[in-house]
Formats: structure tokens, C-alpha cells, sequence
């Protein structure tokens, strides 16, 4: 199999990529005992969406599910989406509110009805659950987690039926995504593993250079979490490549302009909400419109905590994407210096590095989750495509290699959730019973840094201030920066990690240390602070407290 040369730094494989026959490629994947693994990993992991189920208390709405379920009943009541009063008493009894007067995520319509601000494609789609656990007699809360299992089980019959990864790829895929997005977010009344099951298929379409179902994947995903259109950044990358490795069997202008045709009739549907929200609702992007976006946060420092924070970053979630990045570069540059580091694939790692550029905007960062991010579900489903196709390899390496690599991962990764959650209930039972709020309290990990290196840990604002607190943060508290100054404690009038609104010591020694003085064990004479995020600081080193010492009489 010859390679094309480089064309600006992406290495080009022109028979993997086009020209070689479908069927060719099928049957290369079709190893011995194939049917026989795939049909075991596809059996474990739909034993495990009961379990996951069952573990996170399927039918519970929390987060904006009481708003997509009340959208789910107005469409069984009436057939349309604006929300009537019984139903919205019904989510306000959800939410532990009397009313939902002044409830951002609620917006009042051209015609005076309430609406939803988030879209109605995922209630739509949980209808026909619904009715049949209507017609069993079971709550239509579990509609969502039916239709999530579902979107699974299609996910899991595109990737069986891809060309683009062999046994040990699809082994890897499959196990990393079932013991991880699936797993924590199966249960969730959020369009979290709907949107990561499109992605993964757009990606694996985008592979096998499908264009307009990549895109129109990717745009369906779009429907609930926008951000997910920017894989069409990704998806138009590969097609420019494609398009100028292959110029000596068609006019580069002609295979764009073909492309460029194929993704934007996939991409056309990711305008319907647009267009339902200014005909409708009077406003094209509700969410914006109602402050739970904010474009000043979009940073650099805001990026990093995605990635390598210690409570809900990818370094948690999914540590073996960024330990497999790092190794891949490695063997990349010895094998092929640097004009092999860049591969067509890698398109996948910019498509889910763009989509994460408008989550940075989310003002409410620290939102409700299971174990990582919520955001981070969907988002690593391309990187989680990419991983596959790096670990799988030529025949020879397909029997134990595969059952290593898979149950391998498998095992890994389900067994860090049930210790995570272990550590949730004991935590829980320590507070004293309070409600299991994953975004509210500190990972072992995270919690032991902030005891023993506070320096090495400087986490987003709104992260350190809610998991210190264990209190959720309303959005004019985070926008506004309305909490002063919070300190991690460590007994003793003492504190590790400190976070305050103003760089003075006085200021805080107001706030943590009532009738008493504040130290700065590491620097008593000059404290240092350093910059957190908008409009807080953290004191650099620990600070005790300590009785107000009497001014000192002249001799």
C-alpha cells in the first residue's frame, strides 16, 4: 500500500483513504472468532447499562431534565412543545421551587406560552418511550434513559459494521466508550450520550470519507449541543486533503466544489433551531439571550482546566487519550521525524479541540455530572475513534492483543467508577446525608493535592468555590463574582488554598477570620496573590488565623 506524500504536514494514505474498494476493506477486518469477540464486548456492555442504571437511580431528573421532561409531557398532552401550567407546577415540584417565576431556562413565547430555552429534539425522540411505559405503568422519567440505551445500541451497530477499524480498534472503541460516557451518563435525563453516540458515528463516517452523513451527524448532534457543529471543521479539513492527494484523478476545484456540497447538505439541518427559536420564541439563541453564555470566558487558563483539572477534567476522565496522545507523538517523530507527526486522522483531535472552544463559554463550568464533565462525554467521542485506530494492528496482533487491549480497558475503567463512586457515598456520610451532588465535591485526587500541594492545583473559580462550599452557585453569583472569599480548610483556624475577590490580605482576614487576623504562612511580611480567573485571586501558600495580638506599647 503506497502513501502520498505530505501535503502541508498531513501524511496522506490514498488507498486507505479512497481508493481502496469497501469490500476490500471489510474483509481485512474480518479475522478469526470475529463474530464470536465482537458479540461478547457487545453482551458485556449492554449488561452494563442496567447496571449503570440501576447504580445512578434511573428516573431521577436532575439538571434541566424536569424541563425536558416537561416538554416530553406537553408533547403527550397537546402535541406541541409550549409548556402548559399543570406541567410546569409538575417541574417546578421537581426543581423544590413553589413556582418557576424568574427560571432562566424558561422563556416566554411570541404566543405568551412558556417554552424551554434548550431544544426539543431529545424529548421528541423520548415520546415513543413514553407511551409504551405508559402503557406498562411505569413513569415516563425512564423514557430518557430508554432512549440514551438506545442510541447506544445503534452506535454499537455502525461501529460492528465499519471498515476503518479492525478487531482491536473496535475492542478498544467499544470498552472505552461503554465504561466511560455510557456508564456515567446512561441514566441522565440529558441529551449527553445521544450527542456523543451521533459524534462517534459522524467520526467514524468522516473516516470512511462519507461526508454528508459525517456532516449531517454532526448537525443532528448540533441540535442540542451546537458546539458539536465544529466537527464539520474536521470534517472539511479531510475533504481538502482528499481533494489535493487525489488532483491527478479529478480538477482539485471540482472535488471541493463536490464536497463542499455533500457537507453543507448534511450541515443544513443545524439552522432548525435557529429558525424555530425566531418564529417561536422571538429570539434565534435563547440560551445566549438568557446569560448562561459568556464569550469573556473563553481563555487559555479556562481550556487547561478542561483538559488537566484534577476534579472534571479529561486527566480524569479519560487518561488514556492524553497518555496514548503523547506516546503516538513519540513514535511518530522517531519513526518518521517531523514531516510524519501530522496524519489525516488527526483531523479528529481539531474537530473535538474546536468543539470544546464554545464550552469554555458556559458560565455555569461546573455544571451537574457524573465523575468528569458533562461536557466532556461527548466531546472525547472523536478522540476516542482516533485512539482506536492507533492501537489497532495488522493481523498477526489480533487474537490476544485484542482480548487484552479490550477487556484490558474494560475492566480499568469500570472498576475507577465503582471506586469513585464508593468515595461519593462515604463522602456523602460523612457531610452527614446530604444530597448526592457529584459537582460538589472534591475527588480524592483533588482533595489531596489541596492538602499536601496547594500550589500544584489552581482550579477554575467556580470549581474550587462550589466544591469547598458544597453549595451550587446561582449564574448572578458566577458572573458577578459575589462570593468574596473562600478558604479550603485544614483544621486549626487554617487554610490551604485560599480564594478571594480583592489581592489584600485585610479582605480576608474579614471574611475567614471573624475577630482575629489572617497570616500568610509563606510570606507573613508580603503576601503574594495570583490571578484565578475573572475577578478572583489565590493567595499564593496557606493562611492560618489567629486572636488579634494587642499592639505593642513604646518603651
Amino acid at each position: 500500500m503506497t502513501a502520498a506524500p505530505n501535503v502541508d504536514g498531513i501524511r496522506l494514505d490514498k488507498r486507505r483513504a479512497r481508493a481502496e474498494p469497501a469490500a476490500t476493506m471489510r474483509s481485512a477486518v474480518r479475522q478469526p472468532g470475529h463474530r464470536l469477540y465482537m458479540a461478547l464486548l457487545i453482551a458485556c456492555t449492554v449488561l452494563l447499562v442496567p447496571v449503570a442504571i440501576g447504580m445512578q437511580r434511573s428516573g431521577e431528573l436532575g439538571g434541566d431534565g424536569p424541563f425536558y421532561w416537561g416538554v416530553q409531557q406537553a408533547l403527550l398532552q397537546h402535541g406541541w412543545f409550549s409548556i402548559p401550567d399543570d406541567i410546569a407546577t409538575a417541574v417546578a415540584s421537581m426543581e423544590r421551587r413553589p413556582n418557576l417565576d424568574g427560571e432562566g431556562r424558561l422563556i416566554q413565547g411570541l404566543d405568551g406560552a412558556r417554552y424551554a430555552v434548550h431544544f426539543w429534539l431529545y424529548p421528541l425522540l423520548s415520546v415513543p418511550f413514553a407511551l409504551l411505559l405508559q402503557l406498562a405503568g411505569v413513569a415516563t422519567t425512564h423514557a430518557f434513559p430508554l432512549l440514551n440505551a438506545a442510541s447506544f445500541g445503534v452506535a454499537i451497530w455502525v461501529l460492528h459494521r465499519s471498515p476503518r477499524l479492525d478487531l482491536t480498534g473496535k475492542c478498544v472503541v467499544l470498552t472505552s466508550f461503554a465504561t466511560t460516557t455510557i456508564n456515567w451518563y446512561v441514566a441522565w435525563s440529558h441529551p449527553e450520550v445521544f450527542t456523543a453516540c451521533l459524534l462517534l458515528m459522524a467520526s467514524l463516517m468522516l473516516l470512511e470519507r462519507r461526508h454528508f452523513c459525517a456532516s449531517l451527524l454532526a448537525a443532528i448532534a448540533s441540535l442540542q449541543n451546537p458546539s458539536a457543529i465544529l466537527l464539520l471543521g474536521a470534517i472539511a479539513l479531510v475533504a481538502i486533503a482528499d481533494a489535493i492527494a487525489g488532483a491527478r484523478q479529478a480538477p482539485i476545484a471540482r472535488a471541493l466544489l463536490q464536497a463542499g456540497l455533500r457537507i453543507g447538505g448534511g450541515a443544513v439541518i443545524a439552522v432548525l433551531p435557529y429558525l424555530y427559536g425566531l418564529a417561536v420564541l422571538g429570539v434565534a439563541n435563547p440560551i445566549l439571550a438568557n446569560g448562561y453564555v459568556d464569550f469573556s470566558q473563553m481563555t487559555g487558563r479556562k481550556l487547561l482546566s478542561l483538559i488537566f483539572d484534577w476534579n472534571q477534567g479529561l486527566v480524569i476522565a479519560f487518561p488514556f487519550l492524553l497518555t496514548l496522545l503523547v506516546g503516538v507523538i513519540v513514535l511518530r517523530m522517531r519513526h518518521a521525524g517531523w514531516r510524519g507527526l501530522l496524519r489525516t486522522e488527526d483531523a479528529l483531535l481539531l474537530g473535538m479541540l474546536a468543539m470544546a472552544l464554545p464550552v469554555l463559554t458556559q458560565v455555569n463550568f461546573n455544571a451537574g455530572q457524573y465523575y468528569a464533565s458533562r461536557y466532556l462525554a461527548w466531546l472525547v467521542a472523536p478522540g476516542i475513534i482516533w485512539a482506536g485506530l492507533q492501537v489497532q494492528g495488522p493481523y498477526a496482533r489480533g487474537g490476544l492483543w485484542a482480548w487484552f487491549i479490550g477487556f484490558g480497558f474494560y475492566a480499568a475503567n469500570f472498576g475507577l467508577f465503582l471506586a469513585q463512586k464508593l468515595h461519593y457515598v462515604l463522602t456523602v456520610m460523612r457531610v452527614g446525608g446530604l444530597p448526592y451532588e457529584d459537582q460538589l465535591v472534591m475527588k480524592p485526587i483533588a482533595a489531596l493535592l489541596l492538602a499536601a500541594m496547594p500550589a500544584a492545583y489552581d482550579p477554575w473559580p467556580e470549581i474550587f468555590i462550589e466544591r469547598t462550599l458544597y453549595r451550587e452557585l446561582t449564574v448572578e453569583e458566577i458572573r458577578g463574582s459575589r462570593i468574596e472569599a473562600v478558604g479550603y480548610p485544614a483544621g486549626g483556624g487554617r487554610f490551604t488554598k485560599v480564594i478571594t475577590r480583592q489581592p489584600e490580605l485585610s479582605f480576608v482576614a474579614a471574611r475567614l477570620c471573624p475577630g482575629g487576623e489572617a497570616v500568610a504562612e509563606s510570606s507573613p511580611d508580603a503576601p503574594r496573590f495570583s490571578a484565578a480567573g475573572p475577578g478572583y485571586f489565590y493567595l499564593d501558600g496557606a493562611l492560618r488565623c489567629r486572636p488579634l495580638q494587642p499592639p505593642r506599647q513604646p518603651r
